[in-house]
């Protein structure tokens, strides 16, 4: 049995709650080292980002609690929105954040969508009179220590 888009796309979108801390965290959980660019992105307060930091001793750890008090709504979610994939997947994408488009754009496809949220299964205008040109992910080697990058080429057909 196939999943429809739009069954997908309201996965994506459903309100997500403790229960759902596991699937944030397989999802999300290598991004430790920007834990507090996430969490600010996700709508928790500067003053609770303190807190979890003087609590806590590892960036896998601050992660977790931001994880974990985004999605008991301990945040001005009436401000920010209710916890979903979709805001996951644009504090990953933003550079502000996560700054890790490649991954909010697997999160996404996995529900075949990009990471803001369209079907990718839509049809392509053709309106322009441009040629499209595939894109190609590479990955950049970097140190040990640093963030994973990604650049974009394009590839000749």
């Amino acid at each position: 049995m196939s999943t429809k888009p739009e069954e997908l796309k309201r996965v994506f979108d459903r309100e997500l709650n403790i229960t759902d801390f596991r699937l944030v965290w397989e999802k999300a959980g290598v991004l430790s080292g920007r834990w507090d660019s996430i969490g600010i992105l996700l709508g928790i307060s500067s003053n609770k980002i303190d807190e979890i930091e003087a609590e806590t001793k590892t960036a896998r750890g601050c992660l977790r609690k931001v994880f974990d008090c985004w999605l008991k709504k301990d945040y001005d979610y009436k401000s920010h929105g209710v916890p979903t994939l979709r805001m996951v997947c644009k504090s990953i994408k933003s550079n502000s954040g996560g700054a890790d488009p490649a991954l909010a754009d697997e999160i996404a496809k996995e529900f075949n969508l990009t990471s803001s949220g369209e079907d990718t299964t839509s049809p392509v205008h053709t309106s322009s009179s441009k040629e499209a040109t595939p894109t190609v992910e590479l990955p950049v080697p970097t140190s040990l220590q640093s963030e994973s990058s990604v650049i974009y080429v394009k590839k000749k057909s």
